[in-house]
Parts: C-alpha cells; sequence; structure tokens
C-alpha cells in the first residue's frame, strides 16, 4: 500500500534489453489504499479505481490486478476483466511491475515516496 512513483521503465526490442529513466517532473504515480481502492496520474491508468494482489498459480507469482468498476466477486486469479501485471521487488525494495506475457520483458519501477 502507499503511493509509488514511476522511475524507470524497461523494454526489450527484440535484442538487447532497454531501461530508461523517467522525468520526476511531472510525477507519475500509481496509490494503492486501503479498501482495494487504487487511483493513479498516469496516462492510460488513470480510470482504474479498484484492485487486487492475486496469485498466478502456474506462474507462481503476486499480480497486480486493477479494475475500473468494484467486481461483484473478489477475484481468486488473474482474469481478463482486469489489468494485470506482474509484481516484483529489487534489492531496493521498490515495487517492479512487468507486463505480464512481454516475451522479452517489459517492466515500469516505482520508488515508495508516501
Amino acid at each position: 500500500m502507499g503511493t509509488w512513483l514511476l522511475y524507470e521503465s524497461g523494454y526489450s526490442p527484440g535484442g538487447g534489453y532497454i531501461t530508461n529513466p523517467v522525468n520526476a517532473d511531472p510525477p507519475q504515480t500509481i496509490q494503492l489504499k486501503p479498501e482495494n481502492e487504487f487511483s493513479s496520474t498516469m496516462q492510460g491508468l488513470t480510470s482504474y479505481n479498484y484492485y487486487f494482489i492475486l496469485q498466478d498459480t502456474f506462474m507462481n507469482a503476486s499480480v497486480l490486478s486493477l479494475y475500473k468498476t468494484l467486481p461483484s466477486n473478489i477475484p481468486e486469479y488473474p482474469d481478463t476483466l482486469g489489468l494485470n501485471y506482474t509484481v516484483g521487488r529489487n534489492e531496493s525494495e521498490d515495487l517492479i511491475l512487468y507486463f505480464r506475457f512481454c516475451i522479452e520483458g517489459c517492466h515500469m519501477a516505482f520508488r515508495k515516496i508516501d
């Protein structure tokens, strides 16, 4: 939970892996709040209002699943109704969100600011 500032993005164009710093001005944030409420200042994520941390038992990974409206039933596993990211942490305990099923690996890295 808390407010997280985007500071890095990474992707592969098919050969090698490129990591780019993200400018902190304007700040691009995600906020994980109590009661599974979600908010973001990031383009493409501002319309999502709810989140769940789910388990992908096949991949043995935690998944951040975002929803525009609160699901009528709490999902047991990631589904196509939500926007899903595999969750990771680095040695600095930053939050790393990996785009699911991106073959070469694609990520967004966030530093906790609140």
